[in-house]
């Protein structure tokens, strides 16, 4: 059952990828006088600032990465926020599931992201590559994300859009869902889980809290709600009795079931 869903930021939250190459492009050319593409820069997707700079012999990786934020900040405006996401939010908050934030971002600009779209509301726990030794792909992000939730890496689903957040999740064993919206298509091979929409959050989690046993599938209990065949504990109770004898089952199911209805 998936208690935490944790969300990377850039490229599953936020559409900033864009802003973070031409704010890499502007930064190489005014300070190093490299002119670069944005095609060209895209062949660091999943890469660390450190890694990006080294590849480029810039050495002195602090400075370099304040500049570049720099760049970042004075084109801040034009970040949006994936369409559908935010919907998704009280959807899982109204299960009792909480969020979490893992990204590679330093703590100040993570804080300035969330104030920005006013996201502290929705996230219990935020994890930035400040609060770490090793960044993604090393699991320490979400090992951090554990000892701050009090949660097993089973309890986690994590979201996320790069190679980089595959191999942390795999390196955690924890189970890993692919922002297809915001990844290279390519990634697919490597995920079981795949969501084409924000809106496959909710189902993807949902589906799992129904049962544990998994003997009960959150889209036919919904099928069954739309054409009218139950609205009361009684008939949700004969539904569940004919697939499965777990207790949890029929809690679980009728808190759904309601949470149906009150959208409908």
């Amino acid at each position: 059952m998936y208690n935490v869903v944790a969300f990377d930021l850039d490229g599953t939250l936020l559409n900033s990828e864009p802003i973070n190459w031409k704010s890499l492009q502007t930064y190489l050319n005014i300070y190093y006088d490299i002119s670069v593409s944005i095609d060209e820069l895209l062949k660091f997707t999943g890469k660390s600032a450190k890694d990006i700079f080294n590849y480029y012999g810039i050495s002195d990786y602090k400075s370099a990465q304040i500049k570049w934020i720099d760049e970042f900040d004075k084109i801040l405006d034009e970040v949006v926020i994936f369409d559908g996401v935010l919907d998704e939010f009280d959807k899982l908050i109204k299960l009792g599931v909480k969020l979490a934030i893992v990204t590679s971002r330093k703590r100040h600009e993570l804080d300035k992201l969330m104030t920005k779209f006013d996201l502290e509301k929705y996230f219990d726990y935020t994890v930035s590559i400040d609060d770490t030794k090793e960044p993604k792909p090393s699991n320490e992000p979400l090992q951090k994300l554990m000892e701050l939730a009090s949660c097993s890496h089973k309890e986690i689903l994590f979201i996320g859009d790069s190679s980089t957040d595959i191999e942390c999740a795999k390196n955690n064993d924890t189970k890993f869902a692919l922002a297809i919206w915001g990844a290279n298509p390519d990634l697919k091979e490597q995920c079981k889980i795949v969501l084409n929409t924000p809106k496959d959050i909710y189902k993807t989690v949902v589906t799992k809290r129904v049962c544990g046993c998994n003997k009960i599938y959150f889209d036919e209990l919904l099928q069954y709600a739309k054409e009218g065949k139950f609205t009361t504990y009684n008939e949700l109770i004969d539904f569940v009795s004919d697939r499965t004898d777990c207790f949890d089952c029929f809690e679980s199911a009728w808190k759904l079931l309601k949470l149906h209805i009150n959208e409908n």
